[in-house]
């Protein structure tokens, strides 16, 4: 019912980037994920649904260092549970979020990270 925002750079969603970044030079940031609704009770509008809906989301955003043989820098995790409604104009979102960062073994093993505590 309440659509992910388009700006949001940490929605679950599929897209992918090419960003350079003046001290690490070129890297590839990935966003793989999804939000599905597995529970709903409201019309079944598909144009302009109203009602309550329960949501799970998830998406893995992985950083790939373009310049070292695409090794994995970094990746991220998000898990969430939302709850999201509609009733005339008025849309509602209320959710909780896991977030969870990890560094790549690839980078970990390098010697650019020297000096880098886990």
């Amino acid at each position: 019912m309440y659509k992910s925002y388009l700006a949001g750079n940490r929605e679950p969603r599929l897209g992918s980037q090419l960003v350079h970044e003046r001290n690490l030079g070129w890297t590839w940031d990935a966003t793989v994920g999804g939000r599905a609704g597995i529970l709903r009770y409201g019309t079944d509008n598909d144009f302009w649904p109203q009602g309550w809906q329960l949501d799970v989301e998830g998406a893995a955003f992985p950083r790939l260092d373009l310049q070292h043989n695409e090794d994995l820098t970094s990746v991220d995790f998000r898990g969430g549970l939302l709850s999201t409604t509609r009733q005339g104009p008025w849309e509602t979102k209320f959710g909780f979020y896991h977030i969870s960062s990890h560094a790549g073994d690839e980078f970990l093993l390098s010697p650019r990270s020297v000096g880098f505590t886990r």
